[in-house]
């Protein structure tokens, strides 16, 4: 009651200063250094700066990185204001800038009539009648990387394996992204997809903090390697695209390669070409699986932390499946499973962070958002921001039962977005989430190995920055 209370009489002044004129003033925010502002805190270790900065200054923070201003967003009140209310005065901002050299015009990076058009052609791949063909697909992909773990205890008599349970999430999300968007077989290059999209997404966010961003083609020792890894990936997706456009090449409408085929072909439209669609290709394979592997990574990372709540999944998993594989038709009966995975997003959402840059003046809390400014909505300290959540920092599914979801402030849970930009494959995502922690809780448990220091990277994602070694225990 205390937080609703707070909360509503925070966004009466917060709306009250939004419309209020004389109240103008400049959002609070650290000096910085002279010419490097914070920097070199936000290069250090971002996750800590955010954190800082909300509970030093409170829901709106101004900060410089260089010359450049920032504005902090931590209040779900402002958060709903960007991507929502006003939703028309923001472009894509920081960060996704500077990942063009993978994503191009992709539907992360595009706007205006080019996005909107671009997100009405996805969504036919993403429609509810294919859900059961994709949940197929999944189940398949984690069990066959269930039947490699097997070979890996029995080869392991005397000692339980250990192994980097990051890096088996990106390789089972690749191989799903693959047999389920693309209808390809990707077991034979996840490794070699996954390396190169980790070489260029941080590359990215390197330029993201630096204040002298050098074109890729200068020969310096990162570009060099974003480079190899850019020619590796666009030989890649050319060859998935000249197949696609194979003459007699077996074609479905909802099929991802060739709904893009399609359209580029229809008469009287502009064609974007070749460029167009690899730009949508590089976009879908980087947000179709980082997010869900990190997602299930974390979720491992949690249960272990927590074996009471993962015997509970555990027990949970035991009386809905049956002993048989999952299926769709479990997920929403797997609802303590679902609920573990909506709070592993809110203690560690991949996408963290939402950036966004103004295109005219405007007004957060009495404050004026000059035009051009970059504006960082901060998943990260909204779900962490003590005002909307009893005991923050911990891991309590219970906080997502269906009786206590009516009572969350709208906007303080934003795990895929909000607004016109939501991401496009949430419920995909969500269900290839239940369905793999569902089928590999059924068969084992997952214990971290000793004297490891377990860190989130804040890159264009969150994910466990050296990785997350555990070790395999069959349940039966």
């Amino acid at each position: 009651m205390i937080l609703e209370v707070h909360s509503a009489n925070f966004k009466k002044e917060f709306l009250a200063r939004l419309s209020d004129q004389s109240s103008e003033r400049r959002a609070p925010g650290p000096r910085g250094r002279r010419l490097l502002g914070s920097l070199l805190e936000v290069r250090r270790d971002r996750l800590k700066f955010v954190m800082q900065m909300m509970n030093e200054y409170g829901d709106l923070v101004c900060f410089r990185m260089g010359p450049k201003r920032l504005y902090l967003l931590n209040h779900p009140d402002a958060a709903r204001h960007v991507l929502i209310d006003n939703v028309a005065n923001y472009r894509k901002g920081l960060g996704l800038a500077e990942s063009s050299p993978l994503l191009g015009r992709g539907l992360l990076t595009s706007e205006g009539g080019v996005w909107a058009s671009q997100r009405r052609l996805l969504q036919t791949a993403f429609h509810a009648g294919r859900m059961e063909e994709f949940g197929g697909a999944m189940v398949d992909a984690t069990q066959s990387m269930l039947e490699g773990w097997d070979r890996r205890l029995k080869n392991s008599p005397d000692a339980a394996p250990t192994f980097d349970i990051a890096h088996e999430m990106v390789g089972l999300t690749i191989r799903i992204l693959g047999a389920t968007l693309f209808r390809l077989d990707f077991n034979d290059i996840a490794e070699d997809l996954s390396t190169d999209l980790t070489v260029l997404t941080r590359w990215a966010i390197s330029r993201m903090t630096s204040l002298w961003r050098l074109p890729l083609q200068v020969p310096t020792p990162r570009n060099l390697r974003a480079q190899k890894s850019l020619r590796r990936l666009e030989s890649v997706v050319g060859q998935m695209l000249r197949r696609a456009q194979e003459p007699g090449q077996p074609r479905r409408a909802d099929d991802l390669l060739s709904l893009l085929v399609a359209h580029d072909a229809e008469p009287g439209r502009e064609s974007g070409g070749v460029k167009q669609m690899r730009d949508e290709v590089m976009t879908l394979l980087l947000a179709g699986h980082e997010t869900t592997a990190a997602t299930l990574a974390w979720t491992w990372y949690l249960l272990a932390l927590h074996p009471e709540v993962a015997r509970r999944l555990q027990a949970e998993v035991d009386e809905v499946l049956g002993g048989v594989r999952p299926t769709v038709a479990d997920v929403p009966r797997l609802v303590y499973t679902r609920m573990v995975i909506d709070e592993t997003l809110r203690l560690y959402p991949p996408v963290w962070l939402l950036p966004r840059k103004a295109i005219a003046d405007d007004r957060l809390g009495g404050c004026v958002i000059p035009a051009g400014s970059d504006v960082l909505v901060c998943a990260y300290t909204i779900h962490r921001h003590r005002d909307f959540w009893e005991n923050a920092d911990d891991f309590d599914p219970q906080r997502f039962a269906v009786e206590k979801s009516t009572h969350r402030v709208s906007g303080s849970y934003l795990p895929f977005g909000a607004g016109p930009r939501t991401c496009l494959g949430s419920r995909f995502g969500l269900m290839e989430v239940i369905l793999a922690v569902a089928g590999i809780a059924q068969r084992y448990s997952l214990k971290l190995v000793a004297e490891q220091r377990v860190e989130p990277e804040a890159a264009l994602t969150l994910h466990p920055r050296q990785g997350l070694a555990m070790s395999l225990h069959a349940r039966r």
